[in-house]
């Protein structure tokens, strides 16, 4: 993934208000998306993304998930990360 998650998101949407606050479902995310994300974070990154995570909690608590499985850490940590902010 050449962009942040929530950047690739935003743009595949077509909505670029969507936040780490907004859960996947109500910004319009299907099975799909959600498996073009997955395919996406494991490609680039090796991350593993929990889709019962994605479909039921905020962008944030998923997609920071991903990281944890294979690294540890505080999700805290990467939301800037995450959002595409530079540290």
């Amino acid at each position: 993934m050449t962009e942040p998650p929530l950047l690739w998101l935003q743009r595949e949407i077509g909505d670029d208000s969507i936040t780490l606050e907004d859960n996947f479902l109500d910004i319009g995310g299907d099975s799909f998306l959600a498996i073009q994300l997955a395919e996406l974070l494991f490609t680039d990154a090796g991350l593993k993304l929990d889709m019962r995570k994605l479909f039921t909690a905020s962008l944030g608590e998923a997609l920071a998930g991903a990281p944890l499985e294979i690294g540890g850490g505080n999700p805290a940590d990467l939301t800037p990360a995450l959002a595409g902010e530079m540290p």
